[in-house]
């Protein structure tokens, strides 16, 4: 079995290291800044000079990058090594809380193998979803009785680099409360012994975030991990935001008419009248391509970094002491204004989430239902992220940080390719529907000559019956025969040797289906496994999770003690559901949260709970012939 696991581990980290990662080298915000952050760090500068990026996100990606550097590996293969290693802790964990070794075996292939957990972009998001499962992973050790010391101090630095790679870690709080206040009542009587390890993998936790908010200090003048939740900035977001003035407008967090208010108000704020509304057009430009109607205004997220970009030109960015003085005064005069009645102000619940109209709050369960399907898999996992885009300098120099011999190169379209013929008595013919809704659009698909397929049906018709269909990757498309809606058939499902009939006896096959990135055996294997998961695995995790509760007497676990696999599966699910709804919450207020990178932790956390669940319902079935059989 071991030499199985061995060779098994072997192949996962050689596929990790054939699958091309898309380099983003002038992504400001993302690729480019930890890429930035990581040189600087290589460099022994720590991340550099001061300006309004440096601490705007959390160090441990640029540090994770860095040390990827020192030891001369591949990201990708750093990246595998760190997915690897987590499956096997959490293995090796659900084996003390008493899942079976077949369950356990389930439970480690299906997370180890899930086509979006292997990264297509150098951002945090790549390292997240194993920080989440490490935490879990934690929190089910410091529970077991007899916890050590060394492990305790060990997933107590877990936890800190998981609060310092993205902003939102608040989310697993509850979980961590919940599984806390368990520990304690366990063990009621002395319930001091049972706060020891929590207790020291909490101080754990504080040194290593202690130790990142003394290098700040030391270098910036500020006691923090990221300056992007520091108070100043915070309530400056929150006060021009509750400003009254004019319409709410969806996806704009301050509008035009909220920022001449402030202006008039705030000399401070006066101040970035000039670069706010004389320029900005980059920042503006994010938000319009995907909403229309905040087309001229600042929208969502990009607000925040308008903000402090327009800061940082008018000089307030040279040291994070200078940043928090600026927006501090800026938040001073506009609460004056407020208390004063010269501006109408109301309190937002969060500062970084705009105001919300009826119409965003009626589109909030659908984004809901969205993200939940796609955190099963229901809309297909992208391959790449497209080419390479940036300078061919750039791309290459990013290439050699990160030791990726394999990327994907600035020339290739990534694009789907899909090739086929139809043969109908009646001359049907397919074309194609792309998008949703209103975006709906109807592309028609050209006949190709077809002079095989004249000699092999032998049919004289036959003699232009071929077509080629090329989309986007990610184009949500279906093809379907002219004037007749009932047949259609998503791209997603025609796969090479695909043969079907047709209602008049004709019939559609396609040959050839292929990527743009090639057809390499990779990226196949990892679309395959995409198709696999997003029909059977994940929505059979998700619903059969909780149907065999249900169906094998869920009333029995309260006649007994419940197995705590039955609590650790429902924990799970609770995480992933309120990270859904805070990612559902985004989408419909500030930015696009509903996308796979933000709902990989989600996804991990559904097929989990749905194994130990499923597992859950076994025990509980056979306690009622073996009362033995359950774990206490």
């Amino acid at each position: 079995m071991h030499v199985l696991m061995l060779g098994v581990a072997v192949l996962f980290l050689a596929w990790c290291m054939h699958l091309p990662l898309t380099l983003l080298p002038d992504a400001a915000l993302d690729d480019a800044l930890f890429w930035q952050l990581g040189a600087k760090l290589v460099g022994g500068s720590w991340l550099g000079r001061y300006d309004e990026l440096t601490l705007a996100k959390g160090p441990t990606f640029s540090l994770f990058l860095a040390m990827n550097h020192g030891l001369g590996l591949p990201l990708s293969l750093s990246l595998g090594l760190v997915h690897l290693g987590t499956v096997w802790l959490l293995g090796r964990e659900l084996r003390h809380w008493g899942l079976s070794a077949r369950w356990t075996l389930l439970a480690m292939g299906l997370l180890l193998i899930q086509p979006a957990a292997l990264p297509i972009r150098v951002v945090r998001d790549a390292l997240y979803h194993d920080l989440t499962l490490l935490v879990l992973v934690g929190l089910m050790h410091l529970l077991r009785p007899g916890a050590r010391r060394a492990t305790a101090w060990a997933y107590g630095a877990v936890f800190a680099a998981f609060w310092a790679t993205r902003e939102e870690g608040v989310w697993m709080l509850p979980g961590v409360a919940a599984v806390l206040s368990l520990a304690v009542w366990r063990r009621r009587v002395d319930w001091l012994s049972a706060l020891r390890p929590w207790l020291q993998a909490g101080g754990a936790c504080a040194l290593v975030l202690a130790l990142v908010c003394s290098a700040n200090w030391l270098r910036y003048g500020i006691w923090a991990v990221v300056d992007f939740k520091r108070a100043p900035f915070v309530e400056t977001l929150g006060l021009l935001g509750g400003i009254e003035a004019g319409p709410v407008v969806d996806y704009v967090p301050v509008t035009r008419l909220q920022r001449e208010a402030a202006y008039a108000v705030s000399p401070a704020f006066a101040e970035l009248r000039g670069v706010l509304e004389d320029g900005g057009a980059d920042w503006k430009a994010w938000g319009c391509g995907l909403y229309p109607d905040t087309c001229g205004d600042y929208a969502g997220g990009w607000f925040m970094w308008a903000l402090r970009s327009a800061a940082a030109a008018r000089g307030h960015f040279q040291s994070g002491v200078q940043a928090d003085a600026f927006f501090a005064r800026v938040a001073t005069e506009l609460r004056d204004a407020c208390e004063s009645g010269q501006l109408k102000c109301r309190q937002l619940a969060v500062p970084f989430l705009p105001q919300m109209s009826y119409r965003a709050w009626a589109a909030f369960p659908g984004a809901i239902q969205r993200a939940w399907g796609m955190a099963l898999y229901q809309e297909r996992v992208p391959l790449t992220d497209g080419p390479s885009r940036g300078s061919p300098e750039a791309v290459a120099a990013f290439a050699r940080f990160t030791g990726l011999a394999r990327y994907m190169p600035l020339s290739q379209d990534d694009v789907w390719r899909i090739q086929g013929w139809l043969v109908s008595p009646r001359g049907d013919w397919p074309e194609l529907l792309c998008g949703e809704g209103s975006r709906t659009q109807v592309i028609p698909i050209e006949r190709l000559p077809s002079p095989d397929l004249v000699t092999a049906l032998q049919n004289p018709k036959a003699s232009d019956n071929r077509f080629r269909v090329q989309v986007a990757d990610g184009a949500q498309c279906q093809i379907r025969l002219i004037g007749q809606p009932d047949v259609a058939m998503p791209l997603t499902a025609l796969r090479k040797g695909f043969q079907a009939p047709l209602p008049d006896g004709g019939r559609v096959a396609i040959d050839r289906v292929s990527h743009g990135v090639g057809d390499g055996a990779a990226l196949r294997l990892k679309y395959a496994l995409g198709e696999l998961y997003r029909h059977a695995a994940l929505p059979f995790m998700a619903f059969a999770g909780l149907w065999i509760l249900l169906a094998t007497g869920l009333r029995r676990a309260w006649r007994q003690p419940a197995p705590p696999l039955l609590a650790w599966g429902l924990l799970c699910w609770a995480l992933a559901g309120v990270r859904t709804v805070l990612l559902a919450l985004v989408d419909v207020s500030a930015f696009p949260g509903v996308n796979i990178l933000y709902l990989l932790p989600c996804t991990h956390l559904w097929v989990l709970g749905g194994v130990l669940l499923m597992a859950a319902a076994q025990l509980i079935y056979d306690s009622t012939h073996h009362p033995d059989a359950l774990p206490q």
